[in-house]
Parts: C-alpha cells; structure tokens; sequence
C-alpha cells in the first residue's frame, strides 16, 4: 500500500520509518509501501541523515529510525483544524527553501484564503528586515499561511500583532507559558526570543490583496542544538517548560487560534490584547529607523499598531516600523 503520494518521497518514507520507531525495515519493505527502487530508498536515507534524522543501518542493509523524533501527525492535526478557513488546506514538506516564498508564489497563482505551508526544515529561512531563521528539521514550526483579509492597507498592521497575541494564546493553552510580546513581531520568554513572524504583503488597489504569515516557533531544540550566536537570545519551548512539546498539538492550536482571530481583526480588540501580552510600556527602548535613532521610554501603542516612544526631551515619536531593542524593563 502507498502512503501519502502527495508528500514528497523522501517524506513518505520518512512517515512509514516513524510508523514502527526502532523497527528495522528492509529495502523490500520499504519498496512495497512506498515504491521506487533501491537506488531511491538509498538517496532518501542519506538525504534524511544529511538533515539530521536519527537513524540506524544493520549489516543487512535495513534501517530504522530512532526514538525521540517528533514527526509531524497530518491526521491529529486535520482531525483538530477540522474545516475552518486557516489550516483547510495543509501542504506538508520535508525541505524547502522557505515556506514564505512556497506561500507567495501559491497565493500569486491563485492559492485559497487559510491555505498553509509547513516545512520540517528550511534552507533559507528568513526573519523581518532580511535576517536569517535557523529552521533544523523536526524541533520547530516553521510554516506560512496565505491570507486574503480584505483590510485598507492602513489596517494591515493589525495581521502581525493580532498573529502574535493568537501564537501566544496557543503556547500558553498548550505549554503552560504566557509569552511576553515584543513590537512588532517576536514572542520572548524570559527575555528570549521564542517565536518571530515575517509578514510580506501585496498590495492591490489601496487595499491587502495578499498577506504571507510566516511564522517560526523554536519547540523541542536542546541548547546544544542552537548556534552559539543564539544562544543568549533564544529559547525553545522544550527548555521554557521542561518537557517536549507536541508540535502537532501547537500547530493545530495555533491555526485554530488564528483562524479566530483573522476572522475578528478589530483595531481595537487588537490593540488592547497585545497591550495585556506585553511589558514594553514603561521600559527603556532604542530604535532604529533607517539612519535614525530614538532613544527613549515606550508609552503606548497607537489605534494604527505604532509604538509610541517617548525621548529624554518629552518628545513623542510614533514608530511604525524600524528595529527596536528594549534595553530594560
């Protein structure tokens, strides 16, 4: 019997290898329930080592998959999303380049409202203003959502800071942890980056014709397992709590929370339920806006989603966009 024809091969064999964990598989085996030939099954089991999958190789050639691996759960996670809008239609990858460009280019041919595409792993992931994601294969989220919300563009804003507070609902209905919110775009634990979003945008006609949601959830990663240049700043899920978490679990709750969400964008209900989840107002912030840069206290944020900062000479300064730091709480 096949499995999954629409996953790639590589990731079909993936999800057979994870149906009997420590369980040695032959070629045979392996050929009956995902088709192809030697040669295939070969490049596929290096290909899942080269990403980092724990396997097994016996002097018969058969090969197993080690216990400790979170693979993704297609059916818990249609069985919870059900049939709202945000997460109907889920495109599965094993590897991509970025799910935020799979997404783009879909949305761009036509793809449907809610349409969501995850990756166990990304090779050129991508943050806001062009930094890279570190994505390692089945120890995080890494996924976009297309959607068509039909806001002015002068409420787009609303898109990434309602998709923060819904993520944050979803960590702390799933974790046990309440996220602190970090203008515009990142979920930190403990000063720690936890989650970031990368909203890009095609405009049409004064309104959001298209927004991509591309979201990053650091869940089960060890220390060991983040650079040593992230370390410092980040924090997984696994770490913040003490035990690993169910990807599957979080992602459909996450999809669920922002189908609830986008269904209900208000200016008003957005701003004050990211105001509950943040503790920048009142700290001391730096931030860069182009060439320019505002030091100050943040005070507030603004009916339009801007972070209000206050200087040492009382001035005010409406930030809508520019890269903020905050120095203390």
């Amino acid at each position: 019997m096949s499995v999954c024809p629409q996953l790639s091969y590589a990731y079909r064999l993936l999800y057979v290898l994870n149906e009997g964990v420590g369980v040695t598989w032959s070629t045979e085996d392996l050929i009956e329930r995902v088709g192809g030939g030697s040669e295939d099954i070969e490049e596929c089991i290096a290909q899942l080592g080269r990403l980092g999958f724990p396997l097994a190789r016996d002097p018969g050639g058969g090969v197993s998959l080690l216990p400790g691996v979170d693979i993704l759960d297609r059916a818990f996670i249609r069985s919870r999303v059900g049939s709202i809008p945000i997460g109907y239609e889920i495109h599965y990858h094993l590897e991509t380049g970025s799910t935020n460009d799979l997404a783009m280019e879909a949305a761009r041919s036509g793809a449907s409202h809610g349409s969501v595409f995850v990756s166990e792993h990304q090779t050129r992931g991508r943050g806001r203003l062009g930094r890279s994601w570190f994505s390692p294969p089945g120890s995080g989220l890494w996924f976009s959502v297309v959607l068509r919300p039909g806001l002015r563009l002068a409420d787009s804003w609303m898109v990434t800071l309602g998709a923060a507070t819904a993520i944050a609902r979803a960590v702390e209905s799933t974790c046990g942890i309440a996220p602190n919110l970090k203008w515009p775009n990142d979920l930190r634990y403990r000063g720690k980056k936890i989650c970031g979003i990368l909203t890009e945008a095609v405009p049409l006609r004064g309104k959001l014709d298209v927004a991509v949601l591309g979201i990053g959830i650091n869940v089960n990663q060890d220390t060991r397992e983040l650079p040593l240049d992230l370390q410092g700043n980040a924090i997984s899920l696994k770490q913040a709590t003490g035990r690993a978490v169910s990807r599957s679990e979080l992602l459909a709750t996450v999809l669920e929370e922002l189908d609830l969400t986008i269904k209900n964008l208000n200016p008003g209900i957005v701003r004050e339920a990211w105001l509950s989840r943040t503790d920048m107002l009142g700290a001391e912030v730096c931030v860069i806006v182009e060439k320019r840069t505002i030091t100050g206290v943040a005070v507030d944020l603004t009916s339009k989603g801007a972070l209000v900062v206050r200087d040492s000479g009382g001035g005010m300064h409406h930030v809508e966009t520019g890269e903020v730091t905050q120095v203390s709480v």
